[in-house]
């Protein structure tokens, strides 16, 4: 319930359970290239520090930290919700 009043949160927590796209960032280790890579995920759940994710493809969980966490719309895949995490 404290969950949902946080405005991220509340919003990731209202697609519980649906597919959502999800674009991971990466960093090169002593580099400077950054790349992207979309993947489908289910949402799992949300607090006011990180949301849970649950990775289609590799059938693997991962948990992003909510300061991390960018809502859009995924306006390519007709979803509500995209997101992107910086790990």
């Amino acid at each position: 319930m404290i969950a949902s009043r946080n405005e991220k949160a509340g919003r990731l927590l209202a697609h519980k359970g649906e597919m959502i796209t999800v674009d991971f960032e990466f960093r090169i280790v002593g580099g400077r290239s950054i790349f992207t890579r979309p993947e489908e995920c289910k949402m799992e759940s949300a607090s006011a520090h990180s949301v849970e994710l649950r990775i289609h493809a590799k059938d693997g969980g991962v948990s992003v930290a909510m300061e991390a966490v960018v809502i859009t719309k995924d306006v390519q895949n007709h979803r509500p919700l995209r997101v992107e995490g910086k790990n």
